[in-house]
């Protein structure tokens, strides 16, 4: 099961640009995306329903899957446009300290994805300034986040008519935002 959510509904449903723990208790929030916990102490991941994650990824405790290993890149790796990449459930990070809420840049990030990637099966690990960063209609699939340092998922460019795709996946952590849209189009 797959939701495209339009990138208005925090505005539609009265929220701030950062989400209030109110905002993931609305009704219509929990109508449209079930149980989700947007947590701040690492206990409890903001995670999609079971219904919405992929294949043999539901976490019944609310914990982060089991990771197949781990990769500190020396550097973000793009995934080119129309590309896929399947990450096996390896934590990726870039052996770098969080610098919290301080605004990193595309050369911190640990995935960047230009127009039509997709990322699937990957955890981003606490070694890390930026998540994944996408140029265009992205789409990420069973995506986790251990430790959300200044924000997990940013949408840098995005047309008018573009659209983003999230199914299942979670983060631990988020001080802040976990996702940050400065595109046009839906996510």
């Amino acid at each position: 099961m797959q939701y495209t959510v339009a990138a208005a509904l925090a505005l539609a449903l009265g929220a701030s640009a950062a989400p209030s723990p109110n905002f993931f208790n609305h009704p219509h929030f929990k109508q449209q995306f079930g149980r989700v916990s947007n947590s701040t102490s690492g206990s409890a991941p903001a995670t999609t329903s079971a219904a919405t994650l992929s294949s043999g990824s539901a976490t019944s405790g609310g914990s982060l899957p089991a990771s197949s290993g781990t990769s500190a890149l020396d550097a973000v790796k793009t995934i080119a446009a129309g590309e896929s990449f399947d990450g096996g459930m390896v934590m990726y990070d870039r052996g770098v300290s969080c610098t919290g809420q301080e605004e990193g840049g595309d050369s911190d990030a640990v995935f960047e994805l230009e127009d039509g990637a997709t990322l699937s099966n990957v955890i981003i690990g606490p070694n890390q300034i930026e998540g994944v960063h996408c140029y265009g209609s992205c789409t990420l699939n069973n995506v986790w986040w251990s430790a959300v340092c200044e924000d997990a998922f940013t949408i840098k460019e995005q047309e008018a008519g573009g659209t983003t795709t999230i199914t299942g996946g979670g983060a631990y952590g988020a001080e802040d935002k976990v996702l940050q849209h400065n595109g046009g189009g839906t996510m």
